[in-house]
């Protein structure tokens, strides 16, 4: 079976794809970060020019110590470096992963479902898993198959991380310079909870052997990745289930409990569904496939 899945690894490592995600996972850092940098820069402007307005040293600090929202005015003094330590904490290297599975619920679901697609199409199209199955075994076919998608993601789970903490180290540097002053609090931005990172990686794994899997299953049984990437693309991007409980809904309610988001993924998402009912939907998404894969796969030959 060890034979079997470095077949399956060299065939991956030779496509494309794993190309494109790393593209991907690396130009959505660069862009939000790009655009980060900008907005500092904007309000950090508007900051100093407040306070060349306010001469009076005492009354700028007292500014800054009264509440946001008063009598349905807003401090806009106080707004504006309460904003410019938040540019700053979603750039810190603590934060970046967490930016990494913002961004990646985006896109990496459809890449995914490719991915576990082609896996098994490829093979089917060019009758290499006869020749594989007839040499290795059915069963130690499948399941290399499967060894290799976990290791996939968890390799690219442990690649982003690393790519993020690198990058962000750049644009936090950059973004600390612009923002440097003596009211901008960036002490919050360098405490990191590893037990909080460790439990994204582990649930952003999770969901992408969910896609895998879902590309992997219904690939196979469509005997096409057609079917595979038009149900994600609509169970993804087009909700065909609009409710509280759509499975999009019910992965963001999990990760904005596991960490904050910074980017275009409002925290109040997933507001109407509770805990317990994400969890059962993320666990039944990750179930089925597996189950009907497997289901398939004893009833249906392989050889055709």
């Amino acid at each position: 079976m060890l034979t079997s899945f470095k077949t399956d690894l060299k065939t991956w490592l030779h496509t494309g794809m794993i190309f494109f995600t790393m593209l991907f996972i690396c130009g959505s850092f660069v862009v939000f970060a790009s655009l980060s940098i900008s907005s500092l820069k904007t309000e950090r402007l508007s900051f100093e020019h407040s306070k060349e307005l306010i001469s009076d040293k005492e009354r700028f600090e007292q500014i800054l110590q009264e509440p946001l929202y008063s009598d349905g005015d807003v401090n806009s003094l106080l707004w504006r470096k309460l904003r410019i330590e938040e540019i700053i904490n979603s750039l810190a290297p603590n934060n970046a992963f967490s930016l990494c599975v913002e961004y990646g619920f985006y896109i990496l679901p459809l890449i995914m479902t490719v991915i576990g697609a082609m896996t098994v199409f490829l093979d089917m199209s060019s009758h290499v898993m006869r020749i594989r199955i007839a040499r290795e075994g059915k069963w130690h076919y499948f399941i290399s198959k499967q060894a290799m998608m976990l290791t996939l993601a968890v390799a690219l789970t442990f690649v982003s991380i690393i790519l993020y903490m690198v990058m962000s180290h750049i644009f936090f540097d950059k973004a600390t310079a612009i923002a440097a002053s003596e009211y901008i609090n960036i002490s919050d931005a360098l405490h990191a909870d590893p037990g909080e990172v460790i439990l994204q990686a582990l649930f952003l794994i999770v969901c992408l052997v969910i896609f895998l899997e879902i590309g992997f299953s219904l690939s196979y049984i469509s005997k096409t990745p057609v079917v595979p990437v038009v149900f994600t693309g609509l169970l993804w991007f087009f909700n065909i289930i609009p409710t509280a409980y759509e499975p999009k809904n019910a992965i963001y309610n999990i990760a904005t409990r596991l960490s904050d988001f910074y980017g275009p993924v409002p925290n109040e998402i997933t507001a109407n569904i509770s805990l317990g009912s994400a969890v059962l939907i993320v666990s039944v998404m990750f179930i089925i496939p597996i189950i009907t894969t497997v289901f398939f796969w004893q009833k249906k030959s392989a050889y055709k």
